[in-house]
C-alpha cells in the first residue's frame, strides 16, 4: 500500500514455498508453516522430447488425499473392482517421504492377456509417478491439491512415447486407467475411515502405509481423516 505510513501487521499474506518442474507448479503446504525438506523429482519422460503431447484429466472427489493413496496397496481391489484377471501380487519399499510399489498384472487384450507391471512412486501425499509397462509405455503424473478437509483437487497427465501417442492401443491404456479412477470415485466418497479396520492377509500393506503416511500430518496423527 504505497499510500500508507504504516502497514498493519495482519495485512500480510501467507506465501508458500513454490517450485516449476515437469510441467506444473507445485505448492508445499505445512499446517505449522514449516519448509519442505525435500524436492520435487524431475520425471524423465516429462522432459524427454521423445514424449509427448501430455494429455491431462481433472477430477474434484469429495474424500481425502490419504484415502486415493491408499488404493494403490489395495491389491484385491484391482481384481473385484476394476475386473482384472486376478489380484496382483505386490510389492512395497518406504524410504522416508518416498513410497514405491509394484503391481504385476495382466492386461485382457483381444490376442488374450499380456504381463505387463504398474510402478508407483509417490513423494509426500501430494505428487506420484505410475508407469504402467507391457502394452503401450506410459507415465502418469498424478498430483492432489487439498480444496478442505473433505474434498480432493486431483490431476492427472499423461505421458507416452510420441510415436506411440494417439495410437488406438495407446488410447485404451488412457482410457482404460480413466475408467478404473472413475470405478473408485463412488467408493472413495461413501466409504467411512477406520483407524483400526478389520485386515485380512489378501488386503495388501494397508497398515503399513498408514504408518508411512502419519509423517505428513503436522501433528503426527490421521484421526481427522475422514
Amino acid at each position: 500500500m504505497p499510500y500508507a505510513t504504516r502497514i498493519p501487521a495482519r495485512a500480510a499474506l501467507t506465501t508458500l514455498p513454490v517450485c516449476e518442474r515437469n510441467g506444473a507448479v507445485y505448492g508445499f503446504h505445512h499446517g505449522l508453516g514449516a519448509r519442505p525438506t525435500w524436492e520435487i523429482p524431475l520425471v524423465p519422460e516429462a522432459n524427454d522430447p521423445d514424449y509427448g503431447p501430455a494429455r491431462t484429466f481433472t477430477f474434484t472427489i469429495r474424500t481425502h488425499n490419504q484415502e486415493i493413496g491408499e488404493n494403490a496397496v489395495d491389491r484385491a481391489h484391482f481384481r473385484y473392482v476394476h475386473g482384472t484377471l486376478d489380484v496382483p501380487t505386490s510389492a512395497l519399499a518406504l524410504d522416508g517421504h518416498v513410497r514405491r510399489a509394484v503391481q504385476h498384472v495382466s492386461y485382457a487384450t483381444p490376442r488374450g492377456p499380456v504381463p505387463g507391471t504398474i510402478e508407483v512412486e509417490a513423494h509426500g501425499m501430494g505428487f506420484t509417478v505410475t508407469r504402467f509397462r507391457g502394452i503401450v509405455e506410459t507415465a502418469l503424473l498424478i498430483s492432489h491439491t487439498p480444496i478442505d478437509g473433505e474434498s480432493v483437487f486431483t490431476r492427472f497427465t499423461f505421458l507416452q512415447p510420441r510415436a506411440r501417442a494417439g495410437s488406438r492401443v495407446a488410447d485404451a491404456v488412457v482410457r482404460e486407467v480413466v475408467r478404473q479412477l472413475e470405478e473408485d470415485i463412488p467408493i472413495w466418497e461413501h466409504k467411512r475411515y477406520l483407524a483400526t479396520p478389520r485386515l485380512c492377509d489378501g488386503d495388501g500393506p494397508i497398515g503399513e502405509y498408514r504408518a508411512w503416511a502419519t509423517q505428513f500430518y503436522s501433528a503426527g496423527r490421521v484421526d481427522t481423516v475422514s
